[in-house]
């Protein structure tokens, strides 16, 4: 039962495939001469049309591809007719769709009558096919490419962060030999000063000197403890600052292991796909 369910899906996805493909032909001006165009319309990006076209008329004969012009010659496959020559053939994009065709001319160069239309158009639906499976491919890798665009961009991010904090511990550091610095300077200071104050006056100049320099003295402790109490509240805020980047550095890896996860959902897809071909 399951194969029957599976038979008719595959016939009706064949059956809305061929719907969709519609082998054309008509007439063009080539060399100032008349020709008969088979051809097909796809909306499909030039580059990878003219690219799987190119590869769709290996099968032909020798594909020539010299000032834009694409031309197959000699003919090794005469499976559209026995007089088959060469075949000059075409990618052009009209609007948002590319159309790609070929004209079978004989050794004469005119366009042959007898053609094997049904073979003709077996080939351009194979084309058809393969051009957006080629398409699909390209889409499939511009998806890669943009996850691992947002993979670098969540990496960049997470290292950001840790260069912030790397440079936050830096600072913290600085600030703690400050701080622990700050005592023994004032403590070096009291000394100095209870030095000067022990000793003897011995002339009132040299009491105003000493005056003066104790003065110094306790604007210099003065300002040690400012630098100290300025260096502590440094060093707190550097602390919370740490803290909000611990959890900014959580959100970083988690938007990582998301866009990793989606970077690799992309590329097993595009395996998948190009295993297909």
């Amino acid at each position: 039962m399951k194969k029957s369910i599976a038979a008719i899906l595959l016939f009706v996805g064949t059956l809305s495939i061929a719907k969709a493909q519609h082998p054309l032909q008509s007439e063009i001006v080539y060399n100032d001469e008349v020709h008969t165009l088979y051809y097909i319309f796809l909306k499909v990006d030039s580059k990878t049309a003219e690219k799987a076209w190119k590869s769709e008329l290996d099968k032909l004969g020798k594909v020539n591809d010299k000032k834009g012009e694409i031309r197959v010659s000699p003919i090794t496959n005469k499976n559209f007719a026995p007089d088959l020559y060469e075949a000059p053939a075409f990618v052009d994009e009209i609007d948002d769709f590319s159309r790609v065709g070929f004209i079978l001319l004989d050794k004469k160069g005119e366009s042959l009558m007898d053609v094997d239309q049904s073979q003709v158009d077996s080939f351009l639906t194979n084309f058809y096919q393969n051009a957006y499976y080629l398409e699909e491919v390209r889409m499939a890798e511009e998806d890669l490419k943009n996850a691992d665009d947002l993979r670098s961009r969540a990496e960049k991010d997470k290292k950001k962060v840790e260069k912030s904090m790397d440079a936050n511990l830096k600072a913290q550091e600085k600030l703690g030999k400050k701080i622990d610095q700050a005592p023994e300077d004032i403590r070096r200071i009291i000394e100095e000063k209870d030095t000067l104050l022990q000793q003897a006056e011995s002339a009132e100049n040299e009491g105003k000197t000493k005056d003066e320099e104790i003065s110094k003295m306790d604007a210099e402790i003065a300002k040690n403890q400012q630098k100290a109490d300025k260096a502590n509240d440094k060093l707190q805020k550097k602390e919370e600052e740490f803290e909000e980047l611990k959890d900014e550095l959580v959100k970083a890896k988690r938007a990582l292991e998301r866009a990793e996860k989606v970077y690799q959902s992309k590329k097993d897809t595009l395996d998948r796909l190009k295993s297909l071909g």
